[in-house]
């Protein structure tokens, strides 16, 4: 009721600055509310940047060799007589050690290519039954055939030598290799 009487006293033309007020008040706080909310997609964006950042197709070439140079390939031998003319690559072998794809692999990822017996496919038919989210987030974004590329890398016997147990190094038709691949994928984010 007071404030009836209130509104009546301020005549149309009061009202009519009141409103404005009102509007402007109000679309000072959406305003404000638009920023802060910019501010914060922004934020989260460049936090999420920085957190997740993706490497980069060079990055990973050098990654896996570095890994290789540190750690044994993950091979098998199909025949009983351990022939180094029919090894294979396996994702995952018995004693734990991974291919150059599978080190770039989540765990679950893994675990779940195991039970559906993929571990002994290509890298491409992996991704193309699970999709790229196997790739841990950082390794996430590149294309298959990319990643085929890497695993044969890893795969030809000629391009490795067993320096002992703990590692490899490239013979000299590898290290042609790898700066092949650098070359191929230098411009590839």
């Amino acid at each position: 009721m007071i404030q009836v009487i209130m509104l009546s006293r301020l005549g149309l033309s009061g009202i009519k600055r009141l409103q404005t007020d009102i509007m402007l008040s109000c679309f000072r706080h959406l305003v404000v509310y638009y920023l802060f909310v910019v501010v914060f997609v922004v934020q989260y964006q460049l936090i999420k940047c920085i957190i997740m950042k993706r490497v980069t197709k060079v990055e990973i070439l050098h990654y896996v060799k570095e890994h290789f140079e540190k750690n044994p390939r993950a091979l098998y031998y199909p025949s009983s007589n351990n022939d180094k003319d029919s090894v294979s690559c396996s994702y995952l072998t018995e004693e734990g050690h991974r291919c150059a794809h599978s080190i770039c692999l989540t765990d679950i990822a893994l675990k779940i290519m195991q039970q559906k017996c993929l571990i002994n496919h290509g890298c491409d038919d992996v991704i193309e039954a699970l999709g790229d989210i196997i790739h841990k987030p950082k390794f996430r974004g590149h294309s298959p055939e990319f990643w085929t590329d890497i695993q044969h890398f890893h795969d030809k016997g000629e391009f490795w030598e067993e320096k002992d147990s703990k590692g490899n190094s490239l013979t000299e038709f590898g290290q042609k290799r790898f700066q092949e691949l650098l070359t191929k994928h230098h411009n590839g984010s």
